[in-house]
């Protein structure tokens, strides 16, 4: 499956590790290290994605479910790690309708661990 960016651009989703709010674009981080930058709102994505393994944990960010690594609770925090190791938290108003559509998707994600924070 594909997404339309505009013009003659298309990329594939299988190729997409997340999406990230910048103000009225959007920056698509890809496997790979590569970055594209759209002018395009999320909102826009989100409803494009609405089908898929694609999941809006915040404000600013959709995620790749098919590419988080691990998942991190400390306190009443979660946080998502995807295979790049970046951490991206899931927002608190989000995290019922996570679990729905992770259940509704038969998506199986790794298990969550506790996570402290090193103290020095």
């Amino acid at each position: 499956m594909t997404i339309n960016l505009g013009l003659t651009k298309k990329i594939k989703l299988s190729e997409v590790l997340y999406f990230k709010a910048k103000s009225n674009y959007t920056i698509i981080y890809l496997t790979k290290g590569r970055q594209i930058s759209i002018p395009k709102t999320l909102k826009t994505f989100e409803e494009t994605l609405v089908t898929t393994n694609f999941f809006r944990i915040d404000r600013a960010y959709i995620i790749n479910l098919g590419f988080v690594k691990m998942l991190y609770k400390s306190g009443r925090n979660i946080e998502v790690e995807l295979i790049n190791k970046i951490k991206i938290p899931i927002a608190r108003r989000r995290r019922g309708d996570f679990n729905k559509f992770t259940r509704r998707s038969r998506i199986v994600l790794p298990k969550v661990i506790d996570h402290k924070p090193n103290i020095l």
